[in-house]
């Protein structure tokens, strides 16, 4: 009886020739592929980890390009963090104060519209609430300026843009420290890491460094974006504002490409336009490639952007909301202080 082969194409599963110092691992199994890399700040800290951490004699240029990678690296992450506290401190923090007690209480606010005894009076006319003529004027007030036509559409529209962008930033970090945990490990100081600009292999320390220089701080420079972007549309009150805010935004997520195109050296220039990273992974699951993929990010940045809207500051909708079911059957007096 003839013997079925174990792979459906031996030849795609043969290794590297230098196969032979690495470690023993299931992904050595894997048919080998190879990634390219971002041309930013961060990717070139991390090329300087890849190229010289090992070595034991550096020459003066390339010590040089180490400390001025690094430095690249230093300054991008404190334009980063510097430009978001001051928009958080100066421009977040007062528009969302404004909408908090004890300056104003949205749901208590909200209850107060939404009183149905309330119909063709002034919000001073109610039975269940106290409430003085300053106190109508203020709720009035919020809903002329939380409630203009349109503030909704352009928030939501720009939101998931905003959503979009933070979880490709995500996606991309992710995928580099998978596929760096896929690279075949280094099991001794002799084996080269890089050949024909192509990383091959890994120490298991460069790995964690890098994780820690790097990814982890990116992720953490992205989930503070994400936070300070998404209050800065939300609270926003005009919706032209609205939309140039959120363009705004896309400034600062590009910072670290800005600065490696404005002040990085030609030598970086030239390796990270050729360098890749060699890894090997499972078989790709074809649903997956063809839509799979598609579908499950729009649908992550579709739900993300309906939480952060309904569930983390549902106040603002159901406040407007309520602003709304009052003027339907408010005085015409009140309705044209609420326009």
């Amino acid at each position: 009886m003839e013997k079925r082969s174990l792979w459906a194409n031996p030849d795609d599963y043969k290794l590297a020739d230098d196969s032979s110092s690495l470690e023993d691992d299931s992904t050595s199994l894997h048919p080998a592929k190879e990634m390219t890399l971002n041309k930013d700040a961060w990717t070139q800290a991390l090329l300087a980890l890849l190229l010289y951490h090992d070595k034991a004699e550096l020459t003066c240029n390339q010590r040089i390009w180490i400390v001025t990678s690094m430095l690249l690296y230093l300054v991008n992450v404190i334009l980063q963090i510097g430009l978001m506290m001051m928009i958080l401190h100066y421009v977040v923090d007062p528009m969302e104060a404004d909408t908090k007690p004890p300056i104003f209480d949205m749901n208590a606010a909200a209850e107060l519209l939404r009183d149905p005894r309330l119909k063709g009076q002034t919000l001073e006319g109610s039975e269940s609430y106290q409430v003085s003529s300053e106190q109508a004027e203020l709720v009035l007030s919020k809903c002329k300026i939380l409630h203009p036509p349109g503030l909704f559409t352009a928030q939501l529209f720009m939101l998931f843009l905003w959503n979009t962008r933070i979880l490709k930033e995500v996606a991309d970090n992710v995928r580099l420290t998978q596929n760096l945990r896929h690279c075949d490990r280094r099991n001794s100081l002799d084996q080269q890491l890089v050949e024909d600009s192509t990383l091959v292999c890994i120490d298991s320390h460069v790995l964690w460094l890098s994780k820690l220089v790097v990814q982890l701080p990116m992720l953490v420079i992205d989930v503070l974006l994400w936070i300070i972007g998404s209050k800065l549309i939300v609270f926003g009150i005009v919706p032209f504002t609205v939309v140039l805010k959120g363009l705004a935004l896309q400034f600062l997520v590009t910072i670290d490409e800005m600065l490696f195109e404005a002040f990085a050296a030609r030598k970086a220039h030239e390796l990270l336009a050729q360098f890749t990273v060699r890894y090997r992974i499972g078989a790709d699951w074809p649903t997956w490639n063809s839509w799979g993929s598609s579908v499950f990010k729009f649908s992550v940045a579709a739900g993300v952007t309906a939480f952060t809207i309904f569930v983390l500051y549902a106040d603002l909708p159901n406040f407007r909301s309520a602003c709304g079911v009052y003027e339907v059957h408010a005085p015409e007096s009140v309705v044209d202080k609420m326009h």
